[in-house]
């Protein structure tokens, strides 16, 4: 699995991942898995 984006905003590499899910309680990944994009809801 690839994550390109955590609700609209997209990754580069892990510190900006990190960085951006840092203050929040529900995310909403953007995932690139077997050429399929999903999106997949989950709370830290």
């Amino acid at each position: 699995d690839i994550i390109w984006a955590v609700g609209n905003t997209t990754i580069g590499n892990l510190e900006d991942f990190i960085a951006i899910i840092k203050d929040k309680d529900i995310l909403v990944l953007r995932v690139s898995r077997n050429g399929r994009q999903l999106i997949i809801q989950m709370r830290k």
